[in-house]
């Protein structure tokens, strides 16, 4: 029965798979596409990578090595830099590359799954479309993570993993990548593994197969073996990582991403945003932001153990971050059918064993839920928000593998009860409505990355160093300047090369003048400017930038200098 039912979809790979072949076309064209429309446009986290990239590049390890950005992003970018292409071009570059990983990594766990062809022809079809959406997102190294992870569940479901070591150095090496592109990748590796193979063993000994091989010499001396060495090879590709990091720091450290993450979300007792842009300050010298390294900055960490207040917040954060991270996963879909398949997968899992009903194999897909809760589990203390979706991109086609799986398995039940029937054609209609239901948040966004995402904090960002330096104008820049796409300011100081000061949540004249700053930009409407325009110690800059002075009114920035 298990070899039978394994045999449903035959390889687990691409090859021979001409379909298969034609989609991987379509994401890398589209991919591409998606790059190339959106080339322009920046966000805060792409100015962290691309100047790490560049200090790679120029050999300045003291300023490339940062324990907050994982650094696999600007090891992919560095080649690029350095044969001469811009930045934050070969930054879009790395992104299509990541989303055509992600769609390789997708389609790996999906094949594994032990689903029909159909249901894998529709999946990979949907995670086509989501790689090509994503790839014009921000600049984050969120689909890299997604990716190797993915390829790493694959493994680690796989029937080959309790039985050859190659399986399990090869999954231990993907959750090594995974953490070089975002240290999350580490505990998530942990998490995992540990859940999987505790999974597994449990199974097993309550009857239920994965494989045929596990009815032969499986003991629990296997299973520890592996879980070692999965860990073990995960451990030995990061170590390297976590050893510069230590001994740049001063300490044992393999990342300060997770302190600050949980510092930022802190009681609301004190001023607990990352500082870069709450406090005027300047950058170290070579760095046109601190945020290429905030973790020397002075963030108000927190602990739940101080006090009973503390302990409150804490268990509300984790609250919140709970209903957030099911609204994030409902959103992969119209109407939250992911998150409904992965509770249903789960109860259909304990049913079954609880009832012990046996003659039939436990698949991959089944257990594609013990992932995700793991991943939700990671972020329940820390921040996150409903923007961050591209923290879960991991999950979806974990999701997509458990819904499709479950029309299988009821179309199954539904037929002579637990013997394998030909799937109904209502089981096809089911399909086609589930594909639609993943597939409709996810046009407009796929559209929007081919054709250019709208970005106007981008777009005057360019267009004001333009005109700066086309008079020559130059220096230190201070301010946010918050337009739709981000904060203006550090995004100018950005393409003129120049290093940015921050800002605070009320600057004053007095603050601007005494920060070090020789620009300062805000937007057209802010309350500020009346008061810099007032103030002999700035140079309103519309007359020299703009030819009329309804062509500055029009101009949503405006810019002063600071007289010396």
């Amino acid at each position: 029965m298990i070899e039978k039912r394994a045999g449903l979809h035959s390889g687990k790979t691409l090859k021979g798979d001409r379909v298969g072949w034609v989609t991987l076309s379509v994401v890398v064209i589209g991919s591409m596409m998606a790059a190339w429309s959106n080339r322009d446009n920046l966000n805060t986290d792409a100015i962290a990578y691309s100047q790490i990239a560049r200090h790679w590049v120029e050999g300045r390890a003291d300023l490339a090595v940062s324990g907050y950005w994982g650094p696999l992003l600007s090891w992919l970018m560095a080649p690029m830099i350095y044969g001469g292409m811009p930045p934050l071009m070969a930054a879009r570059l790395v992104m299509a590359l990541s989303a055509v990983l992600f769609w390789l990594g997708s389609s790996y766990v999906i094949r594994s799954g032990g689903l029909r062809p159909r249901s894998v022809l529709c999946a990979e079809g949907i995670t086509a479309v989501c790689s090509v959406a994503w790839a014009g997102q921000n600049i984050s190294p969120d689909l890299l993570l997604s990716g190797l992870s993915l390829v790493a569940v694959a493994k680690l479901c796989s029937a080959d993993w309790l039985s050859q070591p190659r399986c399990q150095a090869a999954c231990g090496a993907a959750w090594g990548g995974a953490y070089l592109a975002k240290a999350i990748g580490l505990p998530l590796a942990g998490a995992v593994i540990t859940s999987v193979a505790m999974a597994r063993w449990f199974l097993f000994r309550r009857g239920f197969l994965m494989s045929a091989a596990e009815s032969k010499g499986c003991s629990a001396r296997s299973f520890l073996l592996a879980w070692l060495r999965t860990l073990g090879v995960t451990g030995l590709v990061c170590l390297p990582w976590i050893l510069v990091l230590s001994f740049h720091y001063g300490r044992p450290v393999f990342s300060t991403s997770g302190p600050i993450a949980h510092a930022v979300v802190g009681p609301a007792d004190l001023e607990r945003y990352h500082p870069f842009a709450r406090v005027f300050h300047s950058p170290d010298q070579g760095r046109i932001t601190s945020w290429e390294d905030p973790s020397g900055m002075n963030y108000r960490y927190w602990s739940p153990l101080e006090n009973a207040a503390y302990r409150t917040h804490q268990i509300g954060l984790i609250q919140k971050n709970a209903e957030t991270a099911v609204g994030l996963l409902g959103s992969f879909d119209a109407f939250g059918v992911g998150v409904l398949g992965l509770f249903g997968a789960a109860v259909s899992l304990g049913f079954r064993m609880r009832r012990r009903v046996e003659g039939r194999p436990v698949l991959s897909w089944e257990i594609a839920w013990v992932p995700i809760v793991c991943l939700v589990l990671l972020y329940l203390p820390v921040y996150l928000s409903w923007f961050d979706q591209r923290y879960f991109f991991f999950a979806l086609p974990l999701m997509l593998a458990v819904c499709f799986g479950g029309l299988e398995r009821f179309g199954e039940l539904t037929g002579t009860g637990l013997r394998a029937t030909p799937l109904g054609a209502w089981v096809g209609v089911a399909q086609a409505v589930l594909c639609l239901v993943f597939l409709a948040p996810n046009f407009r966004p796929m559209g929007m990355a081919l054709d250019g995402a709208p970005d106007p904090a981008s777009f005057y960002a360019r267009d004001l160093a333009a005109r700066l330096k086309g008079l020559g104008i130059s220096g230190r820049v201070a301010g946010s300047a918050i337009l739709t796409g981000g904060r203006t300011g550090i995004y100018l100081a950005y393409y003129m090369d120049q290093p940015w000061l921050g800002d605070e949540l009320k600057p004053t004249a007095q603050r601007i003048a005494s920060s070090g700053a020789e620009l300062m930009v805000v937007t057209r409407r802010d309350a500020l400017q009346a008061e810099l325009g007032r103030d002999p110690r700035f140079e309103d800059l519309d007359e020299k930038l703009f030819k009329t002075l309804k062509d500055a009114e029009a101009y949503a920035l405006k810019v002063y200098r600071v007289r010396p």
